[in-house]
């Protein structure tokens, strides 16, 4: 079993300045005792011009997720924004760049309810978001609270779906809203799993169950037996619109396609990764993988690394060799790769389904952060969503309960 060799793009923090007294320290000691001061962009171009201090608060600020880069941004909003009102809410202390929180404004119904909804750009193709905040300096989310607050009469809900449960903008919304005297809920979503790959490739292996890694020898041996199997890991930015379109084909030619929900299945999905995939390999960080099978691509997994995870976005294989679970194979490749390198983990993101739960057991919990103006259509969707029906399931349970007791 070899690997295709792979052309790897860099990607730096650093920033190019004519003056010495334009480094980022300097402007930190700069305009450290400057008040903070918010800053709301509507249009969409702001997006593209305010990237340079975008980037230089993702480094000083160690951020390691993807999902609120300006490449994920700028992405998102041209193939799904048209629907809504941008609202990228920024903080500043002086020239520096301290805090960034893209919102929009839409409207969307919930229990049949029509609402007007501030809330985080995302959708289905949104694993997760956050609030960017540098580290060194103190007030910044309640900086953008008070913002949101004082937008009441503009929205009936402030919704940021898929915060990591320990996150701290959790924290500090619930607080400052909680003090203002805003109704609001914490709603659990789903658990994305993820595999630490700071370890031995056979060391992993040996901690997985007995039939799982029978059956991972298994399949890898009944497709090495019909050619020579490969993996090929696509960086280089010139090579990826080919490899993307071959990607979208393995996808769609399995059940998503027959579903309707392969990425080539819709415009707006199909854009939204062409433009996301173009943007990461820019930057140095996507990564298109391919199982091949004599020269042959036969299953895909596209991802992005950043921060020493590498996060894996959408896959697919070849449907006339599902026998053969080329999709199996191929993450067992990817992990046998990059357990060998310095990578600390694969978010694998999405749900816990079967098929994940064989790899790993590690997990991370999601909540909804949900906040309710004073409005009468907020009031009767906080009735409905934390209070009806945390009651019906409630009875549900009890209910069930009773039933294994008379049976």
């Amino acid at each position: 079993m070899s690997t295709s060799p792979t052309r790897w793009a860099s990607y730096s923090c650093a920033v190019s300045r004519a003056n010495p007294d334009d480094s980022p320290l300097a402007a930190i000691v700069k305009d450290a005792d400057a008040p903070l001061q918010v800053h709301v962009y509507e249009d969409a171009a702001s997006l593209a011009r305010i990237e340079p201090a975008w980037r230089e608060l993702i480094c000083s600020a160690g951020h390691s997720e993807p999902f609120m880069r300006p490449e994920w941004i700028r992405s998102w909003w041209n193939a799904f924004g048209k629907a809504g009102h941008l609202r990228l809410v920024t903080v500043w202390q002086g020239e520096r760049l301290v805090g960034i929180l893209p919102l929009m404004l839409n409207r969307v119904r919930r229990y049949g309810i029509p609402l007007r909804r501030l809330g985080a750009p995302a959708n289905v193709h949104s694993p997760r978001v956050d609030c960017m905040v540098s580290p060194d300096v103190t007030g910044v989310i309640d900086a953008i609270w008070r913002h949101v607050a004082g937008m009441e009469g503009q929205w009936d809900i402030f919704e940021l779906p898929r915060l990591l449960s320990d996150s701290p903008v959790i924290r500090s919304l619930s607080a400052r809203a909680e003090t203002d005297g805003f109704r609001f809920g914490l709603w659990q979503a789903e658990s994305s799993p993820f595999i630490n790959t700071a370890t031995e490739w056979n060391r992993y292996l040996s901690g997985r169950s007995r039939n799982f890694r029978k059956e991972l020898r298994r399949k890898t041996r009944q497709l090495s037996q019909t050619g020579r199997i490969a993996l090929e890991v696509v960086v280089d930015p010139v090579a990826v619109p080919e490899a993307l379109e071959t990607g979208f084909e393995i996808e769609a030619d399995g059940w998503k396609g027959r579903a309707g929900s392969a990425m080539k299945s819709n415009d707006d999905v199909r854009r939204f990764y062409h433009e996301l995939a173009g943007r990461m390999a820019h930057s140095g960080l996507l990564r298109l993988h391919f199982l091949e099978l004599d020269g042959e691509r036969i299953a895909f997994d596209l991802s992005i690394e950043f921060g020493g995870r590498l996060y894996s976005l959408k896959s697919g294989f070849r449907d006339g060799l599902s026998a053969s679970s080329p999709g199996l194979v191929l993450l067992g490749l990817m992990l046998e790769h990059y357990m060998a390198t310095e990578l600390e983990e694969i978010d694998l993101l999405g749900e816990q389904d079967e098929f994940k739960q064989r790899w790993t057991s590690n997990a991370r919990s999601h909540h909804w952060f949900v906040c309710f103006a004073p409005t009468p259509r907020a009031s009767a969707v906080h009735r409905i969503k934390f209070g009806l029906i945390p009651r019906i399931k409630k009875l549900g349970k009890r209910l069930k309960a009773v039933g294994h007791t008379a049976s």
